[in-house]
């Protein structure tokens, strides 16, 4: 039986919540891939979301051409039904979850009660890259990635609900406090292992990519690093990459983000710019390495 909240997220209509900001001609380019997609791809917009929310999001992606915003959003169509994404994520392969969960462990620290957007946060230092190496192979990594992001989609229609506020974007913090040369590498094989999904099949979701505690010897070499693995992935108005959280470059890029007064739903610890005061350190535990599963990503 579907619990109250899933029931609501099925009946969520999200032409029902306004597109701020945007102009008269970027509101007609959205009409214009929805006509597009409807007179040459209905099929691949009878099984996935064709909101204008979704639809401006490809349109982003693609520099606010119609024709590629329309290759985008066929191909993701394809690349859903062909790697079971549903499935994958409603009935997940054994202990992949859980592997995933232990190994890769990631906070989701709440929403900004000004912005509305919710923060994720990744701490290098409890990511257990060995053990990734010895129990899951790249496609089971990209399986979990695909799940955790999937998560996160279904996160922001359960905060569209709860705020009246439609959101489509979030805010991910990489805490490299404790990365060393070896680290780094592994680091950087992961989101060489992933980024293309985020890249071609999830458009637009993250407003802010804030890589923290950044080592001064990193700090100079990791732009290129990354933009060598993820060439063409993210704007560089979206990602950056920066030294202690206690420096106000760090403190302006949160000035449209305010936290409350440190409530239950104040996200942020002091660490990094709120007002809670500890995150607990993850204990990571390994399941099993026994899974299974045929889909392809």
């Amino acid at each position: 039986m579907l619990s109250q909240s899933n029931k609501d997220l099925i009946l969520l209509k999200p032409d029902e919540y306004p597109i701020e900001s945007l102009t008269d001609k970027e509101l007609k380019l959205i009409l214009e891939l929805k006509e597009k997609l409807v007179e040459v791809h209905t099929e691949s917009i009878k099984v996935y979301r064709d909101d204008g929310h979704m639809l401006w999001r490809f349109l982003k992606a693609a520099s606010l051409n119609v024709e590629e915003a329309a290759k985008m959003y066929v191909e993701t169509v394809r690349w859903r039904r062909e790697s079971f994404v549903e499935e994958l994520f409603n009935v997940p392969a054994p202990y992949i979850k859980e592997l995933g969960d232990a190994i890769y462990p990631e906070h989701y620290l709440g929403t900004s009660d000004k912005s509305g957007l919710p923060f994720y946060l990744i701490r290098v230092r409890e990511q257990n890259y060995s053990q990734a190496n010895k129990r899951l192979s790249v496609e089971h990594i990209r399986q979990y990635h695909v799940m955790r992001l999937e998560e996160k989609e279904r996160n922001l229609r359960e905060i569209t609900l709860n705020t009246g506020q439609w959101q489509d974007e979030i805010i991910q913090i990489f805490d490299l406090k404790g990365i060393n040369p070896f680290s780094v590498k592994e680091f950087a094989n992961w989101f060489k292992a992933t980024v293309d999904i985020d890249a071609n099949y999830y458009p637009v979701l993250y407003h802010k990519i804030l890589m923290v505690n950044t080592p001064l010897i990193f700090k100079s070499s990791l732009p290129s690093l990354l933009g060598i693995i993820a060439k063409n992935w993210i704007d560089r108005r979206v990602l950056h990459i920066l030294g202690s959280t206690s420096k106000a470059e760090y403190k302006q890029l949160l000035l449209h983000h305010s936290f409350g007064g440190g409530g239950e739903n104040t996200p942020l610890t002091k660490a990094y710019g709120g007002k809670k005061e500890v995150l607990k350190q993850v204990v990571v535990v390994i399941a099993p390495p026994s899974f299974s599963s045929s889909s392809s990503l």
